[in-house]
Parts: C-alpha cells; structure tokens; sequence
C-alpha cells in the first residue's frame, strides 16, 4: 500500500478529492500488483511475534449435568421481529414450548431490546420448555454478568468461589430477583403492571442448575390509587431462598376507563 501512495497513479477519494480519484478496486487492482515490493519512503519494521501471557488459575465451568431444555426452530420469513414472535408466541399457545428469544445476524431482536439492527429474512427462534419454575443455567449467569457488568468472580470462577463460604458458584442474587418481576409482568397483575417498590432478603444462594420458583400473593389493594402491594417468594424446591415485599402501580381496566369517562 505504502508504494501505491508513494506511486500517486492510484489515489483514493481521501487524498485525491472528487476529481481524479481512483476507484475501489482500481485502488486494490494497484496495490496487489505492487505486492512483494518495498517503499523507498518508508522502512520496512521488524515485528515480533505477540506472546500472550499466561492466565494461570482459570478453571473452566463444567456443568455437573446436561439436559434438553428447548429448541432452537430457524425459519425464513418476511416479517418485522415484532410480528414474527407475537405469531409464534400464538403458535405456541397451550403447548409444552414457550418463546424465549428471536435472533437475527447473531443479535437478539425479540423480546425488542431498543437497538436498531438491519434483519434479513433468516430467524433463529429459541424455545424454552414450560415448567413451574425456571432452572438458573451456567448461560443465564454468564448473560446477566454480561448485561449488568457484575463480573464478580464468586459468580464466574468455580476456583475462586470455592474458597468463599459458599463453597462453589452462586447466581446473582438480582437474576433470582427478576423471577419475581416475570411473574408480575406476565401473570400477577400482568400486562401493563409497573415496579413501585420491592424490599428483598436473600435467605439461601442459588446454584447454576437449580430450579427456582417465584409466588407473588396479593397482600392489600388501593383501588383508588392503583396500588397492589404482594408478598413475594422464590423458592428451591420448599426452601425459601429469597423473601420481600412488592408495591405495584397496575393500569387502569376497560370498565374502569369507561365509568371515569362517564
């Protein structure tokens, strides 16, 4: 390249201007045919090879056991992100299958996650299997470490969290949290229902493959205010690992629109 410019008979737009300027492959017909030659302008640098120093201490993460959990469906369609899973979310309706993610070009598209990505009409369309609860994957840990920069070694390096008191990797006690919110948002009040408050008190720690559910109870109502206050509880197996309390604001109903219009 450094030939091609001392040259000057092949000048990108940058440094010839909109007159006279090469095009692109006119530009790189000339520096390939300049390959092997060496500037006058410029000397040639030695380099030497990177050495890349050694992590000692890393222990990768092996899960104690594997299984099935869902399905990954990829499907070619014509469609907006949006459109596509509330098709498929219908699809999947009173089946033992649930949407849990649309991909496209290797980024998340659906749920929407605000960012604007160019899609073309290949999907990866990720389904997770219905259970009473959710298992807390090595995947779902090392995600949320990724989302929320919590890159805390108790949660990621089985070698350093094996000398803590836990004696091996816990999740994020804020991962178990958002169980909570997923019943809220979807279930108990459901659609449309906003985060107030909520006090928690971590009780257990929850490993990678544990199952954990989370049960929100009605605890008081303020009809006129909108306020549902719950109790709130995620639960491994009967034991309690997570207790608090949760003050929901919750949208105002077709009837209820109705009567205030009136």
């Amino acid at each position: 390249m450094a030939v091609t410019w001392e040259e000057g008979t092949a000048r990108t737009r940058d440094v010839a201007g909109e007159a006279g300027a090469a095009t692109t492959s006119a530009f790189a017909d000339a520096v390939i045919a300049n390959l092997g030659r060496e500037s006058r302008s410029w000397p040639r640098r030695e380099r030497r090879p990177l050495q890349m120093p050694e992590a000692p201490g890393v222990v990768a993460v092996r899960p104690a056991t594997r299984q099935v959990i869902g399905v990954d469906v990829f499907v070619e369609a014509d469609a907006t992100p949006d459109a596509l899973g509330a098709s498929l979310e219908m699809i999947a309706t009173d089946t033992p299958l649930a949407l849990k993610m649309i991909s496209n070009r290797g980024t998340r598209v659906y749920p929407p996650t605000g960012a604007l990505t160019a899609c073309v009409d290949h999907w990866r369309c990720r389904f997770f299997a219905r259970t009473p609860g959710a298992e807390i994957t090595d995947a779902d840990i090392l995600m949320f470490a990724g989302v929320s920069g919590d890159t805390n070694p108790v949660h990621l390096n089985e070698e350093f969290a094996g000398g803590t008191v836990f004696k091996g990797r816990i999740a994020h006690g804020l991962l178990t949290a958002s169980l909570i919110s997923t019943a809220i948002g979807t279930k108990l009040p459901g659609p449309g229902a906003v985060y107030l408050s909520q006090t928690m008190k971590f009780l257990a720690p929850v490993r990678a493959g544990e199952t954990v559910r989370a049960i929100v109870t009605v605890k008081s109502v303020d009809l006129e205010r909108r306020r549902v206050t719950m109790d709130t509880v995620c639960k491994v197996g009967g034991k309690d690992v997570l207790v608090g309390e949760a003050v929901i604001m919750v949208p105002r109903r077709p009837q209820q629109e109705a009567a205030a219009a009136e």
